[in-house]
């Protein structure tokens, strides 16, 4: 019989955190093409204004969730991670102060949406997707992320995804509109909490959290910083779409949110990449810096790399691809999405500032860089949609991302260590070149997306620095 020591192994030869990443991004990715998927169907048997309507009230819902959340979960996930709480009063701190703030909360968005907006959004759909916001108390994403338990978070986002689907099929917009996808927001929702709690209670022994107001209030007051610039990150990010949709109304606002969605689920994977090198970036800013630098060093050249490819990528097949995801009667969205592809280079590799500003204490600062970002964001819609409709407000949040990178990273000043810039110098410098030629060039779109992977690509293998950081990033949480 052969013994343990001689079983070959039957993991893959990567690190843990690229293994974790990978597990994270395939459960996003499923839940994004599923959503893909349904959207592009809503796009097809609903009005484009009706369609604009359920874009506005999404991203609305959105922000609202992450005004309840409250940044209440990574203040826990330190808590954890650096060992300052123990499981029950963490997980009771954070369904308490959740709960609390929803009862505040849900019906002031509710209201403020409904008038904001007026008659271009429907009311019973606006409400159904306020109510949902009750289940954010018990989404505990959190708590696996701060265990390290990635698969079990992964397929949170996924089960929600596939219930939403089939609950809106199962509805039929075209018998109860746009009500159907609040239903089914709540039904989906429903379902995934339900399985956070029982995996929770399964895998983790979390039974009987220690509710209260005491610790509910010393979390919040922690986490307050924090949620703040959640809050303003996701209204410079979605509220832009209520901007179009009052000043131009929701056919536009229809066009604008069908560029925007595919942009928004993009980001997802920054958030993903964050998620899951979070916890490891808050102990080593605890225990060992010099590594900590090592690992911001490798994650900035590895997003920049990343953001700008993508970036690239977006701006050339912008036209083809919003006709191809949401059909014809959407093609005006192209040139938005090209314009909007942009703050993904801003998106990416601003998270390392941001992230470390969350892990150093210093949330009161990333609260004020997304302050920027979202005054950048409201105030630039409103003089540029007026001028150029869509592309405009796209051009409006890319710069507001740009706000947001400069305001984190000045802030990043004083750490034991803090995110380069010199990374970013050659991918950007490749992205210029590549541009300008294919723009004098001016290739079919899909010949000019394949040729910005190939070429990027093959610049990315050549960089010998951008291999290490790749390999340094893969075995960051094998120490």
């Amino acid at each position: 019989m052969t013994s343990n020591a001689e079983t070959p192994s039957r993991k893959l030869p990567i690190g843990r955190l690229v293994r974790d990443y990978i597990v994270l991004s395939g459960g996003q990715f499923i839940s994004k093409i599923l959503g893909f998927a349904i959207f592009a169907y809503l796009a097809r048997v609903l009005t484009v204004a009706e369609y604009g309507a359920v874009e506005t009230v999404v991203g609305m819902s959105l922000i609202g969730y992450k005004v309840v959340e409250m940044g209440t979960g990574s203040i826990a996930v330190r808590w954890i991670t650096q060992n300052t709480s123990n499981l029950r009063d963490t997980l009771g701190a954070v369904i308490s102060a959740r709960f609390l703030i929803a009862l505040i909360v849900v019906p002031v968005l509710g209201f403020a949406y409904s008038t904001a907006a007026g008659a271009d959004l429907p009311t019973q759909l606006v409400w159904l997707f306020a109510l949902s916001l009750f289940a954010a108390p018990f989404a505990h994403e959190w708590l696996f992320q701060a265990h390290e338990k990635m698969a079990i978070a992964a397929f949170g986002p996924m089960l929600r995804m596939v219930v939403f689907v089939g609950a809106v099929l199962a509805l039929s917009p075209a018998r109860l509109g746009v009500a159907a996808v609040g239903y089914a927001e709540i039904i989906g929702i429903g379902v995934a909490v339900i399985y956070y709690s029982v995996a929770a209670r399964v895998t983790l022994g979390a039974r009987n959290p220690n509710y209260g107001l005491k610790p509910a209030i010393r979390l919040a007051s922690q986490s307050t910083p924090l949620g703040v610039s959640a809050f303003l990150n996701s209204f410079g990010l979605y509220g832009p779409v209520l901007i179009v949709t009052a000043i131009a109304g929701a056919e536009q606002a229809g066009l604008f949110g069908a560029a925007h969605r595919v942009v928004a689920s993009a980001t997802t994977f920054s958030f993903v990449y964050y998620f899951n090198i979070y916890p490891l970036l808050s102990r080593l800013l605890a225990s060992d810096p010099a590594r900590l630098q090592d690992l911001l060093n490798a994650s900035v050249r590895v997003t920049g790399w990343a953001g700008v490819t993508l970036a690239l990528g977006m701006w050339a097949v912008g036209d083809p691809a919003m006709r191809i995801i949401f059909g014809n009667d959407f093609a005006a969205a192209g040139p938005i999405f090209s314009v909007l592809g942009w703050m993904m280079v801003f998106e990416l590799v601003s998270g390392n500032a941001r992230w470390l500003l969350v892990a150093a204490h210093r949330q009161t600062s990333l609260a004020v860089a997304q302050a920027i970002g979202a005054t950048l964001a409201i105030v630039l819609t409103y003089v540029m949609a007026g001028q150029w409709g869509g592309v405009g407000a796209a051009l409006a949040v890319v710069l507001a991302n740009a706000g947001i990178w400069i305001y984190a990273q000045i802030r990043t000043r004083g750490l034991p260590a803090r995110p380069p810039l010199g990374p970013l110098a050659a991918p950007v410098t490749a992205a210029v070149i590549l541009y300008a030629a294919i723009s004098v060039w001016g290739p079919n779109p899909f010949v000019a997306g394949v040729l910005i992977t190939v070429v990027m690509g093959a610049l990315a293998l050549i960089d010998r620095n951008f291999v290490a950081a790749v390999k340094m990033l893969s075995h960051a949480k094998n120490a």
